[in-house]
């Protein structure tokens, strides 16, 4: 897996990760409510999910510590790429209200993959109600490298 970009609003990162906790919402399948590590994988100057938050005028990157992590090789991770991966998902992972049980997850896996494809997959499907740009999330740390960068200035985007 490519080197992934964290954004925090903390100076410092801790090598730790949150225990991942379901969204009980029978009517609303999302992601996890709190907990996990979240990234996505870094361009040279950004992300997907720094594109996605630019969009939103109501959020910001400002204020925020960027860390390039890079993924064990040996990390356990799910990719969801098609709709096939994630109706794969959904047999052994799913909850009653249609979303996934992230909790059993974090078991069998160090981390879920959204790709760029799997979002235009979980958009038809809305197995997952929410997560809209490519991007990880970390149910475990496991990565070789942790590295702090400077934020860039980024150009403004157009509404």
């Amino acid at each position: 897996m490519d080197t992934q970009l964290h954004l925090s609003i903390l100076p410092e990162l801790t090598m730790t990760v949150g225990q991942v906790c379901n969204v009980m919402d029978d009517n609303y399948p999302t992601k996890p409510e709190y907990g996990g590590l979240w990234t996505s994988t870094y361009t040279g100057v950004s992300s997907a999910f720094v594109e996605y938050i630019r969009q939103d005028k109501e959020c910001s990157i400002a204020n925020r510590s960027w860390w390039l992590l890079t993924p064990s090789p040996s990390a356990r991770i799910y990719h969801i790429d098609t709709t096939r991966d994630l109706e794969a998902l959904q047999q052994c992972y799913r909850l009653r209200n249609g979303g996934l049980h992230f909790d059993a997850l974090r078991i069998a896996y160090d981390g879920l993959h959204l790709s760029h494809g799997g979002c235009a997959a979980n958009w038809q499907s809305k197995l997952v109600d929410e997560w809209s740009c490519e991007s990880t999330i970390w149910f475990h740390w496991c990565f070789s490298a942790v590295q702090k960068i400077e934020t860039p200035i980024l150009q403004e985007t157009q509404s």
